[in-house]
């Protein structure tokens, strides 16, 4: 809930590199479409680049703006123009260049402060390589948010080597050392780590990076273009450091279509469809794509002896060159006759690959929909094909907020299968848990409904047939959808819509049985093994599990529980920040789990959160107003689901 006066706003300040500016202007357009107002600070020759990139955004009604302040190029010795590191061109001037570079970055700390006192965004995220941003920000009372562009494992590596130098005690650049308290044992040696962190001597770098360590230790945190279950080992280790860090990557997945992607950065000089085709011909697992970003700037004999290499490795390749070497005569950076022998084997520059298709099979029943619903819209606002499966008359129910996601250019669509409520006993009509749920004979009637799902097994299987998709989401409610997706080698994920804590208690309820060890139903009993020493009754626990009668509903959940082992995982609908200890836990205990919530924010207006289910009895303006009349601390809301 909320209105344009306490929209979020958010500041992103890239470091003028492509390979700094593109995962930045991804995460600034990430950020708007879960309605925050973001705007990005760049120099006027780097702004046609951002506003190419951020255009369709702005086009789908996404806040998201570009704010530019003057680079001083010339007052530090710098070409005119010269305004990204791309522009650093000559290798023999390349350190000279970029320290001036860098000094003219931090000539910026004025303009983006005069910026900050206009605007006042709640939030600055700077490059790491802007350290001074940390002071500029906090002269405002705004919060800076650090961006590396790396991953944890690359932060907390280079946090145990800074910190333990084991590089010191061996003997050769070649020997290898293991970097202490790092999870993994993990061994490198000195020839692997960059030069100003073995070097002794002082230099302009070597500053700057201090710099970096300290500018971050002061911030409120770091966003890490990554995700928790990649890395979740290196995640936990850094926040044991003493470091906040949010996981948001991978941040490209904000661009739903190739010619997204292709639009950021600098334009390839080779088609993406050519590059496909020519993937396509080769085979799974037998390619390697080459990069060393767009800071990296090779001499011509140190790319004829990496062009050697590849030639001699017999290994088929992807090579992305910097474009200045590609204009250049390649006679000067290639050995003789290299292209024509790598013709079939390798091809210089690259990209690219195939669209996801995930089936969402949500219960019918609001409270499960729902969250389905809105999974789906933030799976196909990542580029994913996304197709919700429900019966005839819920399709109705969420058409509406479909309908203006695909007018957004989202790939989401409803398919409907027939639902067998007459075959169950049940009156024609019953396609939804809303119809019965307050009568007096719900739980007859919840029993022959549940039977009715299971009727659905043959029309899914026959649509899986059909389709074929990446990926099934299906409620737990299904948990013969496990079977039925295997049949197609289909991996399923298990979607419950309770949180981690919700499932570890579960679990160990289930696996200890501690209510079945105290005298009576308000005797409180700890849930063991359960992190936190949570204590419960009896009383407030489901039926299912306090009462010692097996029926069809036990039965059901018995079978989601054996489903859900077998699956591929859960996703869950919460975050891990919000219940590390949980997350971890269930991890251990349960299955493979993957938190994508709150689902809801995928809905960036009031608007899109009221259409959603059935219509309320109460206009949505007259319960905003309430909400403003009232202290929020004040306020209770209740609802026992639908």
């Amino acid at each position: 809930m909320g209105g344009e006066e306490n929209q979020v706003h958010i500041f992103f300040f890239p470091f003028m590199a492509h390979g700094h500016m593109i995962p930045t202007i991804d995460m600034a357009k990430l950020f708007a479409s879960r309605g925050v107002k973001a705007t990005i600070v760049t120099t006027p020759l780097n702004e046609p680049l951002v506003s190419r990139t951020i255009q369709r955004s702005k086009g789908l009604g996404f806040d998201i703006n570009i704010k530019t302040i003057k680079f001083p190029a010339v007052e530090v010795g710098l070409p005119e123009g010269c305004e990204n590191a791309d522009s650093i061109t000559s290798h023999e001037a390349q350190g000279e260049m970029t320290t001036d570079f860098f000094m003219a970055t931090t000539m910026l700390q004025q303009p983006l402060e005069k910026l900050l006192q206009e605007c006042h965004p709640d939030c600055l995220i700077a490059d790491m390589f802007l350290p001074w941003t940390t002071d500029a920000a906090a002269k405002f009372g705004i919060p800076r948010l650090v961006f590396h562009g790396i991953s944890c494992f690359s932060l907390c590596a280079s946090d145990c080597l800074n910190r333990y130098k084991p590089y010191k005690k061996v003997s050769s650049d070649s020997e290898l050392f293991v970097v202490p308290e790092l999870p993994g044992d993990i061994k490198f040696t000195s020839k692997q780590l960059p030069d100003y962190m073995k070097q002794n001597v002082e230099t302009d770098f070597t500053r700057l990076i201090q710099k970096v360590r300290e500018s971050s230790l002061k911030s409120y945190g770091i966003v890490v273009n990554s995700f928790y279950e990649l890395e979740s080992d290196y995640a936990n280790f850094f926040k044991e450091l003493g470091r906040k860090a949010w996981h948001i990557g991978p941040v490209s997945l904000c661009n739903r279509e190739f010619e997204d992607k292709a639009q950021r950065g600098k334009e390839a000089s080779v088609d993406e469809h050519e590059c496909l085709k020519w993937l396509d011909s080769k085979k799974p697992n037998s390619v390697v794509y080459i990069c060393f970003g767009t800071v990296a700037n090779f001499s011509d004999s140190q790319l004829k002896k990496i062009a050697i290499a590849l030639e001699a490795s017999g290994q088929q390749f992807i090579w992305v060159v910097r474009k200045d070497k590609k204009a250049k005569d390649k006679e000067e950076w290639l050995p003789e006759g290299f292209e024509k022998r790598m013709e079939t084997k390798g091809l210089i520059m690259g990209s690219l690959g195939h669209q996801l298709h995930i089936l969402f099979f949500p219960f019918f029943a609001h409270g499960h929909m729902i969250p389905s619903v809105d999974m789906a819209k933030l799976f196909a606002s990542r580029g994913i094909k996304t197709t919700i499966i429900t019966s005839p008359l819920n399709a109705p129910l969420f058409s509406k907020t479909i309908q203006k996601n695909k007018e957004l250019g989202f790939d989401i669509n409803i398919l409907t299968i027939k639902f067998p409520a007459a075959e169950a006993g049940l009156p024609e009509g019953y396609e939804n848990t809303d119809a019965f749920i307050f009568s007096e004979n719900a739980r007859e009637m919840t029993t022959k409904f549940l039977k009715a799902t299971t009727l659905l097994q043959a029309p899914f299987e026959k649509v899986l047939q059909e389709c074929h998709p990446d990926c099934i989401v299906a409620d737990m409610f299904f948990p013969w959808a496990t079977d039925a997706a295997a049949k197609f080698g289909i991996p399923r994920l298990v979607f419950h819509g309770t949180s981690n804590f919700a499932l570890s208690a579960a679990e160990c309820v289930r696996l200890y049985e501690p209510h079945k060890k105290v005298s009576s139903d308000s005797e409180p009993f700890v849930v063991p093994d359960l992190p936190g020493d949570i204590k419960l009754t009896k009383m407030q626990l489901p039926d299912f599990v306090r009462e010692n009668d097996e029926n069809y509903f036990s039965k059901i959940m018995k079978a989601s529980k054996e489903a859900e082992l077998r699956s591929f995982g859960v996703v869950v609908n919460s975050f891990y920040e919000l219940e590390p200890a949980y997350a971890a836990y269930y991890k251990k205990v349960g299955t493979r789990a993957w938190n994508v919530g709150p689902v809801s924010l995928c809905n960036r207006d009031t608007e899109d959160k009221a259409g959603r289910g059935k219509e309320t009895s109460i206009d949505q303006h007259e319960c905003l107003n309430l909400r403003r009349l009232q202290q929020v601390s004040k306020l209770l809301v209740s609802s026992l689901s639908g």
